[in-house]
């Protein structure tokens, strides 16, 4: 059962299905035996206490002993209690999976301090975690296992302290720290200068901010690539060659800084500005239909599919914020 778009996490997480194994290949969800049924339960909203009696008939261990390191493994931290968690990472461990947890608030900060050290990698945002000591604790963690903690930022950015928002320089203190950040414009206008100043930070803590974009290209880009941010964009936004060449100068700054540019091809595209882009350092993710085999278009979509997009480098799954 192949699945081209993965669940709608993006505005309510109760919406989404709570627990899923899929292959790691960037846009192509395989469900496989036990865990094809409980997808089926969850996307009819049963309660939670229902699925958890489905996993308690089965045989949990031979489930889990059955994935394998192909996989990733995700969970919403409201599914299940602390100490079954902790049983399931315990487990896999040794199979080298990867785990992904999401953070709704449900758990205390030791307790995901103690989850992302038996590694678990930890999605989480600014509306669930505001306390910067307690992020810290848990950036310690990970760093001890090689584990990440993704931190996407919802609210505005502001520059002194603010009830229930984290200022500016505590933000660029925990990009310091290891702390990967992602960051979009689609619902609020971003400072690219504040932006440029927590990806400075990021650069020096090992981590990045990943920034998608949407709008009109300018000049400004081209400096903040400089600084180390990935940076999302739709093809929406190249409507000229001046545009073009911004995104290849755009693409080139990044390297140089270790980051790169990830191009959505959302509309149709001429051949020689899809050539460009391709044949650039830059990563092109297709949003569309498939190309015909025969299509002239076929050996550059063929190219771009075989570009590794780095799980580091997006929040979930790779058009998360597109």
């Amino acid at each position: 059962m192949m699945i081209k778009e993965p669940p709608p996490f993006c505005k309510n997480w109760g919406q989404a299905p709570k627990f899923y194994i899929f292959e790691a290949r960037p846009q192509f969800f395989t469900w496989r035996g036990k865990y094809e049924k409980l997808l089926v339960c969850r996307t009819k909203k049963m309660e939670n206490e229902e699925v958890k009696n489905e996993l308690e008939q089965d045989d949990q261990k031979s489930s889990v002993d059955k994935i394998s390191g192909k996989m990733d493994l995700t969970f919403c931290d409201d599914q299940y209690d602390y100490d079954w968690f902790l049983d399931v990472l315990n487990r896999g461990k040794p199979r080298r999976v990867r785990f992904r947890l999401v953070d709704t608030g449900k758990f205390e900060g030791h307790q995901l301090e103690k989850m992302v050290g038996m590694g678990a990698d930890l999605y989480t945002s600014d509306r669930v975690r505001k306390d910067v000591l307690e992020l810290e604790f848990i950036l310690k963690a990970a760093k001890s296992v090689g584990t990440i903690v993704a931190f996407l930022l919802q609210n505005e950015i502001v520059s002194e302290e603010k009830h229930n928002f984290i200022p500016l320089a505590s933000l660029a203190h925990l990009g310091r720290q290891g702390l990967f950040f992602h960051v979009s414009n689609r619902e609020k206008d971003r400072n690219l200068a504040d932006l440029s100043q927590i990806g400075v930070q990021c650069r020096k803590g090992s981590s990045r901010l990943i920034y998608y974009h949407h709008g009109p290209m300018t000049p400004e880009f081209v400096d903040l690539a400089k600084e180390g941010v990935w940076i999302h964009m739709s093809n929406k936004s190249i409507q000229s060659e001046d545009d073009l060449f911004l995104f290849l100068d755009m693409t080139a700054a990044a390297r140089t800084s270790g980051a790169n540019c990830v191009l959505y091809v959302e509309k149709e595209m001429s051949f020689s500005f899809l050539h460009e882009a391709v044949k650039s350092p830059a990563l092109v993710l297709f949003k569309t239909a498939p190309v015909d085999f025969k299509s002239s278009f076929k050996p550059l979509v063929d190219e771009a599919v075989s570009k590794h997009l780095d799980y580091r480098a997006f929040y979930l799954y790779s058009t998360f914020l597109q």
